[in-house]
Formats: C-alpha cells, structure tokens, sequence
C-alpha cells in the first residue's frame, strides 16, 4: 500500500511539473512572439503587417520607416477606449515619430508673426487623414500648414483623423469638438475608401463602421456568458478554455494543423458588389449631408473630399458621388507605384500632394478668413 501511494504521488507530482512546464513554454512562446494564442494577439498584426521584410518602393530609402510603423502598431494595439456612439477614440501616446493628445495627433505648426491669429484649419477623416506612413510634421494637415505659409497664409491645423472612421463616426467626432467649444475657421473631411471597405464587412444601409459586427457579437457572448444563469459545467468549460490558449503544448498543434479561430462578425451578411456600393454611397450621402447641416447651424465653413486609391475608382463611383463633394482621385495618377505602399495610404510624398490639392480647392478661403 506504502508503494501503490508512493507511485500516485509521484504521477500527480508529474503530472504538475509537465502543467507547469507546458503554461512556461506557452509564457515563453508569448514573450518571443513565436507562436501566439490562435484566438488572441495575431489578429491585429495579421491585418496590419509587422515591420521588417521587404519595404515597398514608397518606402525604399526612409530609415525612418520601419520604426514608424512599431509605433503605429503599438498605437493601436496598446490600449482601447470605448466611446458610445463613435466606437473608438485615441489617447495620449508618444514615440520618436508619432505622439497624440487625448483628442488628435501632433501636428507641424508654423508659427504666426506676432500680433496674427493664425486661421484654424481642423482635419477629419480616416487613417489617411490621420497619417498612416508618414511621421507627425509630414501627415497631410501638416504639410497644409507648410503649404499655406510659403503663399502667406499662416494657419493652425488639428487634425481629428483616427484609423477606421468613416464619415458618420466623423460627424460624431465634429458635433463633439464643437460641443466642446472647440471653434474653427475651415474644417475638412477626406473620406471614400473606408466608406466602401466597410460594406464588405457587413452590407448594411445603415449607419455602420468597421468592427460593427464583432461589437454585437462580442456584446452577446459577455451577456450569455455574464447575465445568465450558470451551468453546472459550464466552469470547467471556461477552465479548459482557458488552458489551451495559455498551454504551449497546443499552440504548437493549433500550428501545425493550422488552426484559426473564427472572429467576431464573421457571419454578418454581405451583399453583391452593387449591393455594397449602393449602401455605402447611400450612407456616405446622408453623412455628408448631416456633416454640412451641423456646419451651417455653427457657421462653421466646412469642405468635403474624396480621397484616391491605388486601384483607381470606377467611374460610376465617381459619378455618383453627393453634389459638394470635391473629387481627388486623380491627384496621382501616373505615379501610383512609387507614392503607396498598400490600397490606400502613401509616403509622406503622397500626403504632400494630397494636401497641395485640397490647398488649391481652399486656398482662396484660407487666406480670405485671414484678413
């Protein structure tokens, strides 16, 4: 009996060492990078490519490129901040080539002679406002400032982009600022691709932004799993659950096998092509025309833009677009291949002509609100 004990003890001792060996291996794999959880941390930086690797022609010389791109990772990934109505709002960061306040991203200010108050000049828009790929005095508002200063013209640009918003959540993000007493001479919206990117996620006629789907779904799994009653194993579900995304052991099954757990929303119904540009060009109107209602009721001058992208837009597209809406999609044409490094959003170079065109369509009230 004394050696039938002994060998229980010594199985259950091994079977905790081999516990405790498999959650370090699954700590160490986590630590390194190598193998992460297959339903956490790889998400994001399978939709947002990690640093090294071949640079794009866009950014074949730039030393700076690959440390940029860190902090526009660790901008986005680091923290969250919920925010009703608008979904997600920035927060203070600080790195070498990106910094935020709670409220926008640092941009180049060129400084009014004395006794001239500069002209307030605030940028919406997406990620391409916000200035994926190009370092704080090089997004599209700062070079506006550069370019409105070399004709004479000294403004003061915010610029209220954020990565993933679409006009609606803009519009939300603009009621705000000026609920907040925040008041501007100019505001400009660039928007088109998120509008229509959006669609393919979830085909809806109704207001809607990226990530909409995985919120619900999100929001009914913590009620079924926090506001209803318990089941008698549903503990030990939880426990086992647990377990496989903390144990190295089945990291490097789920690998091998190539396991890949399903994200939030991805049932959402999505419509034909047509069907998707139709509700996005439908929703998209209807914010542009609450975005130019809520203007005039502040008398605050507002400009709306629609920005290009890589593959060009189809002229239907273009042709459909709500009246008073400034079109640049053609601002670079023929030099496609050396100005983006994904669908969307280019070198600084490309932020520089970006911001050279919606300079020549405001220009003129630029300096006008000046005198």
């Amino acid at each position: 009996r004394r050696s039938g004990g002994r060998r229980w003890v010594t199985v259950v001792c091994v079977v905790v060492v081999l516990v405790l060996v498999d959650l370090a291996v699954g700590a160490v794999l986590t630590w390194t990078g190598m193998i992460w959880p297959a339903d956490r941390g790889d998400v994001y930086l399978l939709e947002h490519e990690q640093p090294g690797g071949p640079r794009p022609v866009a950014w074949q010389d730039e030393p700076w490129a690959e440390d940029l791109m860190a902090s526009l990772i660790d901008y986005q990934s680091e923290e969250y901040h919920f925010e009703p109505y608008v979904q997600q709002v920035g927060y203070e960061f600080h790195s070498r080539y990106l910094n935020t306040t709670a409220t926008e991203r640092v941009s180049a200010q060129v400084p009014a002679p004395p006794g001239v108050d500069p002209v307030r000049v605030a940028f919406f828009g997406g990620s391409v406002v916000f200035g994926i790929g190009q370092r704080d005095a090089h997004t599209i508002p700062s070079a506006f400032a550069r370019i409105a200063a070399d004709a004479g013209v000294p403004v003061e640009v915010h610029n209220f982009g954020y990565p993933r918003l679409v006009a609606w959540q803009e519009l939300l993000l603009f009621e705000r600022r000026l609920a907040a007493g925040d008041e501007f001479d100019l505001v400009v919206f660039l928007d088109g691709f998120n509008e229509v990117y959006v669609q393919g996620e979830a085909t809806s006629h109704d207001p809607t932004h990226h990530a909409a789907g995985a919120l619900s779904d999100l929001i009914a799994d913590f009620r079924s799993e926090r506001a209803t009653t318990p089941g008698a194993l549903d503990g030990l579900g939880e426990l086992a659950e647990s377990y496989r995304r903390a144990s190295g052991t089945w990291r490097i099954i789920d690998r091998v096998q190539g396991r890949r757990a399903a994200l939030p929303g991805e049932d959402a119904a999505r419509g034909t092509p047509d069907e998707q540009l139709d509700a996005a060009l439908d929703v998209y109107a209807r914010a542009a025309d609450r975005i130019e209602s809520l203007a005039r009721r502040h008398e605050v001058p507002v400009r709306l833009f629609w920005q290009p992208q890589q593959a060009g837009w189809p002229a239907e597209v273009l042709g459909r677009l709500p009246a008073g809406i400034t079109d640049l999609s053609h601002v670079f044409d023929g030099r496609e291949q050396e100005l983006y490094f994904d669908p969307v959003h280019t070198n600084e170079e490309g932020a520089r002509l970006l911001a050279g065109a919606i300079w020549e369509s405001v220009g003129a009230q630029v300096a006008a609100a000046a005198d």
